[in-house]
Formats: C-alpha cells, structure tokens, sequence
C-alpha cells in the first residue's frame, strides 16, 4: 500500500508539472503569425481604424498588430471605397512618450517584387529590414476588396533607437490617419503569471493530500 501511494505521489507532481511548463515552452517558441499572403491568422485580432475625420465605415483603413520575442507584425487592410492604394507609406515611430519623431521606417509594397513589401529604415541609409511581406491588390472602390497587406518589423529596430520595450512605442502613418498605433505584447508573461498562481495553489492542494496519505 505504502508503494502505491508513492507512486501515486511521484505520478502527481510529474503531471501537474508538465501541464504548468507546457504553455510556456508553446507560448516562447511559436511564432503568432505566418506571413504568406493569406491573412488568415489576422482574423481574430484586434482592429485599429485609421481615418481622418470620415465616419464613413467603407472609408477607414483597417490596421492589426501583435509581437513575439523577436517581431513587430503588422496586418493593413486599406479602405474599401475612395481608391487608396497601399503605397509608399511613411511610419513615424515614437519613443517613451515623446511627441517627436524618433525614427521613420517606410513601407514599400512591391518590392523586392511584384506581391510582396519591404520595410525600410529610412534613417539608417535606407537599409530593408525586412523582406518577406506580402501585398494582395483589390479594387478600392466596389465596397467590398481592398489592398491587404502584413509584414514584420524586428523589435531591434527599436530598442536600438532608445525605447525601453515595444510597449513604450507608438506608430503613425500619416498618410493612413491621425491616430497613433499601440502595441499588443505576445510575450510569455501571462503564462508565467498564471503558472506562478498554479504553483501556489497546486502546492497547497499536494501539501494536504500527502498529509492525508
């Protein structure tokens, strides 16, 4: 009997520990997004409406965003009436707060080809830093397609310019609307957040049970 319980102990912890460390592993390595032109991963992500002083549904452009570890993503869907086309856009980039623009990145679409978007960083000789984004064209003007466009901007690109975290980092596409991007944090800190609370609780829940074995 005394075995048993043993094993039953041994068996507990094992399983308690793998169902807290899961997430978190999950949630460090994978990457939120896949940049393949599809834009299906951006369905159940929040939308920011860019527009300048339309009320007008059809005439603000839609933008999402979501980071991980390494990335800034970003998801563009232009308006669907007025016949704005995703062009060469210039993303002001502010820092801790300030009012001034701390940096200029500016959005290429159809480069290095037809189909996909290059980020520049305006700033530092006009140097891509990224490449692998993808644009989808639409008429911008039946009410219903419209230019899509996402591509990634690595976090480095900002926490070399002075921001302390990307969260301390607002965006503006003037040419887009008046509004300023904030940003969504992807990191592991919720998970690790609620398995610290796991550990608490759980630890409590096993103290008990081995006073009763």
């Amino acid at each position: 009997m005394k075995v048993l319980k043993k094993i039953l102990k041994i068996f507990f912890c094992v399983f308690i520990t793998a169902i807290i460390l899961l997430p978190v592993s999950v949630s460090a390595e994978a990457t939120p997004i896949s940049l393949d032109g599809y834009f299906d991963d951006w369905n159940d992500k929040p939308i920011i409406y860019l527009r300048y002083g339309s009320v007008v549904p059809e005439q603000a452009h839609q933008v999402k965003e979501i980071t991980d570890d390494n990335y800034l993503y970003m998801y563009i869907k232009m308006a669907t009436r007025g016949g704005q086309r995703l062009q060469n856009y210039v993303v002001e980039c502010h820092f801790n707060g300030s009012s001034n623009v701390d940096k200029h990145l500016q959005i290429v679409p159809d480069t290095p080809k037809v189909g996909r978007i290059t980020v520049y960083d305006m700033d530092g000789g006009y140097k891509a830093v990224s490449q692998d984004g993808y644009v989808v064209r639409g008429s911008n003007s039946d009410g219903k397609t419209s230019d899509e466009a996402e591509f990634k901007i690595p976090l480095t690109e900002f926490k070399k310019e002075g921001a302390v975290g990307i969260e301390n980092v607002s965006l503006k596409i003037p040419d887009l609307g008046e509004k300023y991007i904030t940003f969504e944090i992807g990191s592991t800190g919720p998970y690790l957040g609620i398995a610290l609370c796991s550990v608490i609780a759980i630890a409590a829940t096993f103290v008990k049970i081995r006073g009763r074995l």
